[in-house]
């Protein structure tokens, strides 16, 4: 019997892994199908990660302000393929076949085997070709497997009669969890306070201490584990002051925005309503699945009310704690996709009982006929939906940043500044390592970085620049334009200057 079940494991594994795979290649500009993934951020993601894997000390010697296992994930994408994204697309899918197992095994909590398989390559379709995916490869892409298990875990034990010994070690990894996502970017963090919150008030009133006792300790030594690494880390490299300044400090005090005293209850308030009313209607595809899932949670009469309170509280804290910042961008709302599976769900939930009361033929033919139509709906949906299918239509020699890197004489030793805009992907096809702290030009409003990239340019200290659109007239004192070059899909010009000799 035991070999058996390992056997089932294997299969819904190997499924997620496969529905991942055409998901990520279809939707991802890290894709093979896609000449370069020239997304600027994910761009910088890639040359910190480089940096991380080629002795920078990340924070302290090079400058961006996501958190560190971000980077790692970065860093080893670039240690399978140093100059291309190829690397980063094995990540990603790496990252998606979590994500779909684990909605998986939410999706066998409602309906059988092969209801769930035939649902999960839909759900990766309105997910993944989402506006909020974005170009792919985005902190929040790599967020959302350490989302989709605690998901997993909230359902499974908010809903139980009884805690036992073996629910501790659930409450473990979601702290583990808790802990990466607050080292990629800790605003998605909302998502874990009703988590302990609600099960918390469920022992409470159960009066089960000891159990409340286990529930703190295990969540909170879990939630520590990923941060020791890098404390030894930063530790050793004289970096933790750093660390705080990029990734705290700057992060709360000077990119956010709702900090500021103007703001009223009322502004806030209207805001992010006005936020969330644009976000369903541009992402209305894995919406109305969010939507359609916790207008039937809340009216199954299965759940009881604190359950219901529970994932009302879990989807607004998720919300606010990414949104309250008053900075909003596309992709921010990626993370509320994990709720989408509740919706899916209650429509396996629906197909099961149809097939249920029809001939036992069909629910037979569900098994393979089922799979294989979602599928292929699926891959409609992704490459007719996607913003990225257009980008696969771009010849690699006619990219601009292998245009531009024929300009340059690269070797070991040459170096390189990115001015006017985040990284526009040049550090990469080069497989030059950043030499300087601000590598890239930053959208925070920090004036040190334009004043430190003058005087980097002024002392001529890399052998190249590039810049987006724009450049001040100071390169002109070390620097010659060899090259320009045009983005047609997004309508923007690059400039590549070279140090003058002497």
């Amino acid at each position: 019997m035991r070999k058996l079940e390992n056997i089932k494991i294997n299969k819904s594994v190997f499924f997620a892994l496969f529905v991942a795979i055409i998901t990520i290649t279809l939707c991802s500009r890290s894709s093979f199908l896609v000449p370069y993934n020239n997304w600027d951020d994910a761009n910088s993601y890639f040359s910190m990660g480089k940096g991380l894997f080629n002795g920078k000390i990340i924070y302290r010697d090079i400058f961006d302000q996501k958190g560190p296992y971000l980077y790692l994930f970065y860093g080893i994408g670039y240690l399978l393929s140093n100059q291309t994204f190829f690397g980063v697309y094995l990540v990603e899918i790496v990252a998606a076949a979590f994500f779909f197992y684990g909605a998986y095994k939410i999706l066998r909590r409602y309906a059988d085997e092969a209801i769930a398989f035939s649902l999960l390559p839909v759900l990766g379709a309105v997910v993944y070709s989402s506006v909020s995916f974005w170009w792919g490869g985005s902190a929040e892409e790599f967020c959302l497997p350490f989302l989709v298990w605690p998901f997993y875990y909230f359902l499974f034990l908010i809903e139980k009669e009884e805690f036992e010994k073996k629910d501790d070690k659930k409450v473990l990894l979601t702290g583990i969890c808790a802990g990466i996502v607050a080292l990629i970017k800790f605003n998605i963090l909302g998502f874990f306070a009703p988590w302990g919150i609600f099960l918390f008030l469920k022992l409470l009133l159960k009066k089960e201490y000891k159990g409340l006792l286990a529930l703190c300790g295990w969540f909170f030594l879990g939630f520590l584990l990923p941060f020791l690494p890098w404390f030894i880390y930063f530790g050793l490299n004289n970096g933790l002051k750093d660390w705080y300044k990029a990734y705290i400090y700057y992060n709360v005090f000077v990119y956010a925005d709702f900090s500021r005293e103007e703001y009223t209850l009322y502004d806030k308030t209207y805001q992010l309503a006005k936020i969330l009313y644009w976000l369903i209607l541009e992402n209305i595809r894995y919406f109305a699945f969010i939507i359609l899932g916790v207008i039937c949670y809340l009216a199954d009469r299965n759940t009881k009310l604190l359950d219901k309170a529970g994932i009302v509280f879990l989807c607004s804290f998720t919300f606010l704690g990414i949104y309250i910042g008053g900075v909003e961008l596309k992709y921010y709302s990626f993370p509320l996709t994990v709720f989408a599976v509740l919706g899916f769900c209650y429509l396996g939930k629906g197909i099961q009982k149809l097939l249920n009361k029809g001939p036992k033929r069909l629910l037979g033919k569900w098994q393979s006929a089922g799979i294989l139509l979602t599928l292929l709906l699926s891959v409609g949906i992704m490459y007719f939906g996607s913003i990225n299918t257009e980008a696969q239509t771009v010849k690699k020699e006619e990219h601009y940043l292998y245009r531009l890197q024929q300009l340059m004489e690269i070797t070991e030793d040459t170096t390189l500044l990115n001015i006017s805009s985040f990284d526009i992907g040049l550090y990469t096809v080069t497989g030059i390592v950043p030499n300087c702290y601000w590598f890239q030009t930053q959208t925070l409003p920090i004036e040190d970085v334009l004043v430190e990239q003058a005087e980097y340019m002024k002392q001529g200290k890399t052998d190249y620049v590039v810049a987006r659109d724009y450049y001040p007239e100071v390169i002109r004192e070390q620097y010659e334009l060899i090259g320009e070059e045009t983005d047609p899909l997004r309508d923007c010009k690059f400039y590549l200057f070279e140090k003058k000799e002497k």
